[in-house]
């Protein structure tokens, strides 16, 4: 792999981080919560969820997660944690300072980041039509040096996560109750959609 190649993974990495989505909404509300630690958590978490389908992609196993089991499994978990955080968002407050926050809360975050990751639908048609996206960028073969391209791609992802949470870290001080009660049921709303599409999904998947 080339360093052109490289870059490329390191620049897709940036571009499937970077739009907003449920991973971002949840990065947001744990940021302004708990600080930058607690934002960098989700987007740590996110990772696992995008190395599992980076390695199932390059590996030509990403067919497996269009099978009926596999989607149905995928869709039911994804819509209840998508629920379920609706759920803790609704219910969240903006605590005085970072550390009275409950110690197993940054875990928490870490563990939303990765199971969003893993069940996020656009996420899993983002990795499946993955091999055109490579061919578009002029990377024939990324599974023959598997290691470096997902190194590259990861480390543009996390760079971007880390971009993300020091600028909640520092709109942080800018928030109170109200903007964060106002931040929680936008991240609640975008929950509840994704989870109600999902369940859609799931649903159209199961009857036709």
């Amino acid at each position: 792999m080339n360093l052109k190649e490289l870059f490329t993974a390191f620049g897709l990495g940036i571009a499937f981080a970077a739009p907003p989505g449920i991973v971002t909404a949840e990065c947001i509300r744990r940021g302004l919560a708990g600080g930058f630690w607690s934002a960098m958590a989700v987007g740590v978490g996110s990772l696992i969820g995008d190395a599992v389908y980076a390695v199932l992609t390059l590996s030509g196993l990403a067919i497996l997660t269009q099978r009926p089991a596999a989607q149905l499994a995928i869709g039911i978990v994804g819509s209840v944690v998508l629920f379920v955080l609706a759920r803790d968002a609704l219910k969240a407050k903006l605590p005085e300072t970072s550390e009275s926050l409950a110690s197993g809360e940054r875990r928490n975050a870490f563990l939303s980041g990765a199971v969003l990751s893993l069940t996020n639908p656009w996420a899993i048609a983002f990795w499946i039509g993955f091999g055109g996206v490579l061919l578009s960028a002029g990377i024939r073969d990324p599974a023959s040096e598997m290691g470096l391209f997902l190194a590259a791609f990861l480390t543009g992802a996390a760079i971007w996560g880390v971009i993300l949470s020091v600028l909640i870290a520092l709109g942080r001080r800018f928030v109170n109750p109200t903007l964060f009660r106002g931040a929680s049921i936008a991240s609640a709303t975008i929950f509840v959609g994704t989870g109600l599409y999902t369940g859609w999904q799931v649903i159209r998947n199961l009857w036709s």
